[in-house]
């Protein structure tokens, strides 16, 4: 919700804001490293996507602490904050979260078999990036099907400001979420 403390405000401006505007540029740094190394194996593939898609939770973030404590001076702003918050922040950045989540349990499943069968695990991972490009790929796609309803949690008012649907009440989608 909007800033209704001295607390909200500094958390939202002094602390989020700044802290999501370095991680992205570390975030960036990372993935050039990468890319100017390509270095292979699979490792190296899911922390470069790792990386990238960390930078993307991050950048949708990065605007949640003005959008929620600097108040709007036109109605258009209210409803640009809406949609964004609605549709971006909470659609996107969940789909994101997810996918950086199990991307991270996936790159350690991943390191422990090529630690526990290295001689096995090395013509399908190391030598190539088929596969963990195939389980990447599906990785997002099973996160954007597993987080598809949040994109419809929220709708804009009259006014444009983003309120629950009357769907997000019942106890199955509670269950969900």
């Amino acid at each position: 919700g909007p800033c209704t403390t001295t607390t909200h405000f500094i958390g939202y401006m002094y602390v989020i804001t700044p802290m999501t505007i370095v991680g992205t540029l570390l975030n960036i740094i990372n993935q050039c490293i990468f890319f100017k190394y390509r270095q292979h194996g699979s490792t190296y593939f899911y922390l470069f996507w790792l990386a990238a898609i960390d930078m993307m939770c991050l950048i949708l973030a990065t605007p949640i602490g003005p959008i929620r404590c600097i108040p709007p001076s036109h109605s258009w702003e209210i409803w640009a904050r809406g949609i964004f918050e609605s549709y971006f922040y909470l659609g996107l950045g969940v789909v994101f979260d997810t996918t950086s989540i199990w991307c991270t349990m996936i790159m350690s499943v991943d390191r422990y078999v090529q630690v526990r069968a290295s001689h096995r695990s090395s013509t399908v991972f190391v030598e190539s990036n088929q596969g963990p490009k195939m389980i990447l790929g599906a990785t997002v796609v099973l996160s954007i099907m597993v987080n598809f309803p949040y994109f419809f949690i929220k709708e804009l008012d009259e006014d444009g400001h983003a309120v629950d649907r009357a769907f997000t009440l019942t106890k199955g989608f509670q269950i969900y979420t």
